[in-house]
């Protein structure tokens, strides 16, 4: 029995052994088609980079990557240039035209507001009549006007206000 159980031992471990080994065989193969894989990748990376190799190619998109950060700044510095001139622009516009006098007809006279982001600008008044036409312009800063206005003229601010 001792020759038995010797044998068996023996053959038991040859086949642990031989099992494990071709399972670390199929693992290894495993990885080395990974490797594989990975070096074509980045060899591909490196030519489409413009590099004849990884190094070269990395270095090309650090460049790029350093020329678009530069594009971006001047991007975001003629961003900020265009909101200020936005911020100054006349975008609020309205007009009302009216007939201020009993014996003229066809709303000849108006009042025009243009105003800024903010609400500064200004309202122009016409006023005519038989004698003639009268133009008054009410400077408006910050939605508030120095001089009296009409209630056209108040009207017209408010719309330009979007009221």
């Amino acid at each position: 029995m001792d020759i038995l159980q010797t044998i068996f031992g023996h053959w038991f471990v040859v086949l642990t052994l031989t099992v494990t080994l071709i399972g670390l065989l199929f693992w290894v193969a495993s990885l080395q088609s990974k490797l594989n894989h990975t070096h074509l990748l980045m060899h591909q990376l490196g030519q489409d980079a413009g590099g004849a190799n990884l190094e070269q190619g990395m270095r090309a998109i650090y460049g790029r990557l350093e020329q678009l950060g530069l594009h971006l700044n001047e991007i975001q510095a003629a961003e900020r240039e265009l909101r200020a001139l936005v911020m100054t622009s006349v975008r609020r516009v309205a007009i009302k035209r009216f007939n201020p006098f009993e014996d003229t007809g066809g709303d000849q006279s108006f009042a025009l507001a243009m105003l800024n982001e903010e609400g500064s600008g200004v309202v122009v008044s016409s006023l005519h009549a038989r004698e003639g036409t009268r133009v008054y312009a009410k400077p408006i800063v910050k939605g508030k006007a120095k001089y009296q206005l009409t209630d056209e003229e108040k009207d017209v601010l408010q719309q330009a206000f979007g009221g």
